[in-house]
């Protein structure tokens, strides 16, 4: 992707509409978007709304995005994250601020075949507060408010492979490498943690279910919390050091499914570390800020090598284009901002009416999701109450019309 793709953008509203008051209970107020997100194909984009509803637009290159299922009341509350299952085009995670994460299907796109599972993790009194698949899909990986990790294994039903509790600092952002084996954590401190995740020799996993699968589409139990099989051991973490051979090779917990040790801490920022994204190929890792200071790591050598402080705003989410040329940063109250990595960051352009919104029941931050497998990204405009899908052509294409 060239520079030039920006000259030759073309915006196409997607409006997003909302639930009918009578659907929404409580709820009955005007509704905005919350996240909106990319699978791993590019042929789906999810939406979900302030009014707990999620709907699923299916996207090509050679159309508008298309209406499928709305599925209403996906939680308690509305759903604040998404993940998709990398190797399982039509497989998503969700959170919502409840001890519940839900397992969707969007393959038929008939909402009341779409719940796959529902899990609760701890207590009824769990709030979950980011969810992710591994790289290649192995894990998931739930982080409550509580700091408390839960590491779900999607081979074996998505039974807890491994609890643990972080207790250096509090989580503000998650994000795993491209592969299975590293997971990385933003904390309240400015570093990074740096966990490594190992399968047990020989266990290459089923797709059978297990007893951490507690409620499913249609069944009859009521929900109760999960027995977690694996022993919390937090790691005894010196505080204030980022020096990564006192704390090499401490194991955090083992289990006969896995062993998770920490590994390093990054020297990231002065505070705290709201946001991490790996690019697609693996080559960095971008990390946002508190204080709105952007930094690269080359993954090779995870030192930082660019960094920028043009704006002294959080930064709330970051997403990188498919070939990882561009990272494009949200923040508290400003547009989004788009960056390019190649030879430094230097910004290449500010997404239009991106700044994020606020309703009666909450304050919404921007967001962006890069397509995947086209040279076009998404966000949420005019106030929340649409998505804008930003379409455009390599600078080649564009001469060739």
């Amino acid at each position: 992707m060239s520079t030039a793709f920006f000259s030759s953008l073309k915006a196409t509203p997607v409006k997003d509409a909302e639930l009918p008051l009578h659907d929404r209970g409580r709820l009955a107020k005007p509704s905005g978007i919350v996240t909106l997100s990319y699978n791993a194909t590019g042929s789906r984009l999810l939406v979900t709304r302030t009014d707990r509803s999620l709907r699923v637009w299916q996207t090509a290159a050679d159309r508008v995005p298309t209406a499928g299922a709305t599925i209403e009341a996906t939680h308690d509350k509305p759903a604040e994250m998404i993940s998709w299952h990398p190797a399982h085009e039509f497989t998503f995670a969700t959170i919502g601020l409840d001890a519940d994460v839900k397992i969707w299907d969007c393959a038929t796109l008939k909402k009341d075949k779409a719940l796959l599972k529902t899990l609760r993790l701890g207590s009824s009194k769990t709030r979950l507060l980011f969810v992710a698949y591994s790289g290649l899909g192995r894990w998931l990986a739930c982080v409550d408010k509580e700091n408390n990790v839960y590491l779900l294994d999607t081979t074996q039903g998505y039974h807890v492979a491994a609890h643990f509790q972080i207790r250096r600092d509090n989580v503000y952002s998650v994000a795993w490498c491209n592969t299975d084996d590293y997971l990385f954590v933003g904390l309240g401190d400015g570093s990074i943690a740096i966990y490594e995740v190992e399968a047990a020799e020989g266990d290459e996993g089923d797709d059978e279910s297990s007893e951490a699968v507690v409620k499913q589409e249609g069944g009859e139990a009521e929900p109760k919390d999960v027995v977690m099989e694996a022993e919390t051991k937090p790691v005894s973490e010196t505080q204030g050091t980022s020096n990564a051979s006192e704390i090499a090779d401490k194991h955090i917990v083992t289990t006969p499914l896995v062993t998770v040790s920490v590994t390093a801490y990054l020297p990231s920022q002065r505070s705290a570390v709201t946001a991490l994204a790996f690019d697609p190929r693996g080559t960095y890792l971008a990390s946002g800020s508190q204080a709105g200071v952007l930094t690269l790591f080359p993954t090779d050598t995870l030192i930082p090598t660019h960094i920028v402080t043009d704006c002294d705003e959080p930064i709330t989410d970051l997403d990188t284009s498919m070939e990882g040329t561009f990272v494009a940063a949200c923040f508290e109250k400003e547009p989004v901002r788009v960056y390019e990595t190649n030879g430094g960051l230097v910004q290449k352009y500010v997404v239009p009416e991106s700044s994020g919104w606020k309703s009666w029941l909450r304050t919404c931050y921007a967001k962006v999701a890069w397509c995947p497998a086209r040279t076009e990204f998404a966000y949420v405009g005019d106030d929340g109450k649409l998505a804008v899908v930003m379409k455009g052509v390599l600078g080649k294409e564009k001469r060739e019309h």
